[in-house]
Formats: structure tokens, C-alpha cells, sequence
């Protein structure tokens, strides 16, 4: 998913993200009283939420401790730790054999074939396949 944007909406914190393909809807994510009400304004309750991209980029949202009653506030993002662009295995074979015990990604086009994977057991590793 690509993040869109993210809001305080009441006590909530939305996030909104997208595919890069237009055709897909959007996801939205809500984390619900991130904020409590507190003598007309909004005082944070949960300051301590990181947030880990599909690339693993590791951020943070730089909230505000207070908000005023209908009132926005802009929210900066901190990034804890730098990602690294996904670069997966391109798979043209109608057959694909995973046999190590690492991490891996995998792509498959979208050419109507059908494509058949087996792998040894891995439950400590994430193979991951768009």
C-alpha cells in the first residue's frame, strides 16, 4: 500500500493508502482513542505507535500532546529507520522450487498461466509473492 495521508478525526488517528494500481479501493485504517477529551480539548493518550512499511521503512507520528476541540493539526512523520526498496524474483516458470530457509519475494505476472510454488518448511521466514 502507498500511505495517502493521516488525520485526527475526533480521537482517532486515520490513515488512508492506496495501491499503485488506480482500479484497487482504498484502505483506511483507524486507531481509535489516540486521543481522550479533557476539558474542551483533546490530550494524547497513545504516543508510543511505529508504524512498519511493506519496504520496512520504520516511522513514527510526531503528535501533538493537545488539540483543541474542532480544531485539525498537521503531523509530521520522524522515520526511525530507512527501508530498502522490495526487489523481487520475477517468476516466467510455471513451476517455482523454494528450497533455502531465507527471506524472500517473489513476483508473478499477471499473464493468465497459472504458476505453482513449493517450498520447504519455513516457519520462521516470510516469502512474500505479488
Amino acid at each position: 500500500d502507498l500511505i495517502e495521508s493521516w488525520a485526527i478525526e475526533g480521537n482517532d488517528l486515520v490513515i488512508r493508502s492506496g495501491f499503485e494500481i488506480q482500479d484497487n479501493p482504498k484502505n483506511v485504517l483507524t486507531i481509535h482513542d489516540v486521543y481522550k477529551k479533557y476539558e474542551g480539548t483533546r490530550k494524547l493518550s497513545n504516543k508510543n505507535l511505529i508504524f512498519i512499511t511493506s519496504d520496512d521503512w520504520h516511522f513514527r507520528l510526531d503528535l501533538p500532546e493537545t488539540i483543541p476541540d474542532a480544531h485539525t493539526a498537521d503531523i509530521p512523520e520522524i522515520f526511525v529507520k530507512r527501508g530498502k526498496p522490495v526487489t523481487p524474483i520475477i517468476i516466467y516458470a510455471p513451476e517455482c522450487w523454494i528450497r533455502h530457509r531465507k527471506e524472500a519475494s517473489y513476483y508473478v505476472p499477471r499473464t493468465g498461466k497459472a504458476n505453482t510454488f513449493y517450498a520447504v518448511l519455513r516457519p520462521d521466514v516470510i516469502t512474500r509473492i505479488y
